[in-house]
C-alpha cells in the first residue's frame, strides 16, 4: 500500500510518497506539496501507474490524463495535453465558418493528409512533432507527383496550424519553418495563344465553352471566376461586369468587349442569381469531367499543343503545358499591350492585385471601362 511521510530531519515541508515502482521495488519521491490529502492522492496514483507499467499497460495518453486530473485536483485547473490528432481536429473546428469554403476545404485536406502521414505518431503530444515529421510529409507529397508550387502551398497551410499552436503556448517552435521548401523546376513560363489558335479553339468550342473562352480572352478572368458568373454580375446596357475575384477576395469592375456582349445576347437570360454558364458552373478542376481536362480535350480537338513545362511524376502528377485556359489571361494582356493600352490600365482591366491598380480601377468611369475593352478588335474580324 502507498503511504506518505515527512522528512525526519525537517529538511522540506513537502510530503514524501512511498510506493512500489514498476520494477517491484519500494520507491520514495517528494510530492512537491505540503497538503496531506493531495500528497496521498499522488502516492496512490503513482503506485497505480507503476502497477500498470509492470503489466505493460501504461500508455502515454493514460499518463497524460492522470497527470492532468491530479493537477486539476490540486490547482482547480487541468493541464491540456493535446496530441497532434486532437489539436488539428480542434484547429479545424475553430476555423469552420471563419474562412471561405475553399480555404476551409484546403485546411481539411492538409489536416487529413498530414495526420495520415504521421501514422501512429499522431497520438503523440503536439510538441513531439518535429521537422522530421514535416519533412516526411513534404517528401510524400513530392513522390505523389505534386508540383513544387503545390507542395509549398500545402506547407504554408500546415504552418498556419502550427503558428496557432505556438501563439497558444502549446508548442515552443513551429517545426514547419525548419523544413526546406522544394525548388520549382518547371521549364519556362506559360505562353499566350496566337490569333490563329484562338480562332481554331472557337471553331471547335460549343455552347458554354465558346462564351467561356471569349470571357477569358477579353477579360483575363480565371476559369473559376468565369464559370461562377451569374446574370446579376453583368450589365448589358452599360456593357460592364462586376465580380468578386476568388483568389484575391476583392470586387472587380471592368467593361465588356463587344464579342462577349453579342454572345450573351444569344443566350436566354435567366433570373439574376442564375449562372451564365450552367453547364460549367460548380465543376472542379480535377477528374475526367473537370474543367481543366475538358479544356485540354478541346485544345486537342483543335490541334493545339503547348510546350511541355513539367513531366508527370507519381500517381497524382500531371504534365504541365505552356498552354492552358490560364494562357487566355496572358493573351488578354498581350493583345491589349499590342494595341497600345497602358500598363496601369491593363492591370486594372485584368484585375492584377496591386494597391496602385486597385485605386485606378475603382475610380474608373463606365465610359472608360468600355473604352479599355473596345481597344481590342473583335476576334471574329481578325
Amino acid at each position: 500500500m502507498p503511504s506518505i511521510h515527512k522528512d525526519s530531519q525537517n529538511r522540506s515541508p513537502h510530503w514524501i510518497a512511498a510506493f512500489r515502482g514498476s520494477d517491484g521495488k519500494r520507491k520514495q519521491k517528494s510530492t512537491g506539496t505540503s497538503n496531506r490529502a493531495d500528497a496521498l492522492r499522488l502516492a496512490v496514483e503513482w503506485e497505480r501507474l507503476a502497477k500498470d507499467g509492470r503489466g505493460k499497460l501504461l500508455v502515454a495518453a493514460q499518463a497524460r490524463k492522470v497527470i492532468s486530473e491530479i493537477t486539476e485536483q490540486a490547482t482547480g485547473e487541468p493541464l491540456h495535453y493535446k496530441n497532434a490528432s486532437e489539436y488539428l481536429q480542434e484547429w479545424l473546428r475553430n476555423n469552420k465558418g471563419t474562412t471561405s469554403k475553399a480555404t476551409f476545404a484546403k485546411y481539411q485536406q492538409v489536416g487529413r493528409d498530414f495526420l495520415k502521414s504521421l501514422g501512429a505518431r499522431a497520438d503523440l503530444p503536439l510538441n513531439a512533432i518535429g521537422a522530421a515529421d514535416v519533412t516526411s510529409y513534404r517528401d510524400k507529397l513530392m513522390r505523389k507527383g505534386l508540383s513544387a508550387a503545390s507542395v509549398v502551398n500545402l506547407l504554408k497551410v500546415l504552418s498556419v496550424a502550427f503558428d496557432a499552436a505556438h501563439r497558444e503556448g502549446i508548442i515552443q517552435v513551429n517545426p514547419v519553418k525548419a523544413v526546406k521548401r522544394p525548388i520549382d523546376t518547371d521549364k519556362g513560363e506559360r505562353e499566350a495563344f496566337t490569333m490563329e489558335q484562338l480562332q481554331l479553339l472557337l471553331s471547335k468550342a460549343e455552347g458554354d465553352w465558346k462564351g467561356c473562352i471569349l470571357f477569358g480572352l477579353h477579360t483575363g478572368l480565371r476559369l473559376k471566376d468565369i464559370t461562377n458568373l451569374r446574370w446579376e454580375n453583368v450589365d448589358l446596357e452599360a456593357r460592364t461586369y462586376s465580380v468578386r475575384i476568388a483568389k484575391i477576395k476583392r470586387p472587380h469592375n471592368a467593361g465588356l468587349h463587344s464579342d462577349i456582349e453579342q454572345w450573351l445576347r444569344t443566350r436566354i437570360k435567366g433570373v439574376p442569381h442564375a449562372f451564365i454558364f450552367p453547364d460549367l458552373a460548380g465543376r472542379r478542376g480535377g477528374g475526367e469531367s473537370g474543367l481543366s481536362k475538358q479544356f485540354r480535350r478541346l485544345m486537342e480537338k483543335a490541334g493545339i499543343k503547348g510546350r511541355l513545362m513539367r513531366k508527370a511524376q507519381g500517381k497524382d502528377g500531371r504534365n504541365m503545358s505552356s498552354l492552358s485556359f490560364h494562357s487566355l489571361r496572358h493573351t488578354c494582356a498581350t493583345i491589349q499591350a499590342a494595341h497600345g493600352v497602358p500598363e496601369e490600365l491593363r492591370m486594372a482591366h485584368i484585375g492584377h492585385s496591386t494597391k496602385a491598380a486597385h485605386k485606378i480601377y475603382t475610380h474608373r468611369e463606365i465610359a472608360q471601362l468600355r473604352q479599355i475593352a473596345d481597344s481590342v478588335p473583335s476576334i471574329f474580324q481578325s
